[in-house]
């Protein structure tokens, strides 16, 4: 299967990345986030939007941008990248 690419920006820390969604809904930016949990190099992937109007990441809109596989896709590839936080 052939998947769009899309850009990823990784934040300072490497535990933030974010891409542009580009589908029939127009331009969202979204967020990947890996925040670490109580046990040892266990981590939560959080995805969403980010919020325009406080930057937050928004895990309960649904925008359905037509683009699902492709966004899947730059979720999966920020894990290589992700850095244990220490």
């Amino acid at each position: 299967m052939k998947l769009d690419r899309y850009e990823l920006t990784a934040g300072r820390n490497l535990t933030t990345f974010e891409f542009l969604s580009e589908g029939r809904k127009g331009k969202i930016v979204k967020v990947v986030q890996f925040q670490q949990m109580n046990l040892e190099n266990l981590y939560n992937l959080a995805f969403g939007d980010k919020n325009v109007d406080t930057g937050a990441l928004d895990d309960e809109v649904v925008t359905d941008n037509g683009d699902f596989e492709s966004a899947c896709n730059r979720c999966f590839c920020s894990i290589c990248f992700c850095r244990p936080l220490s």
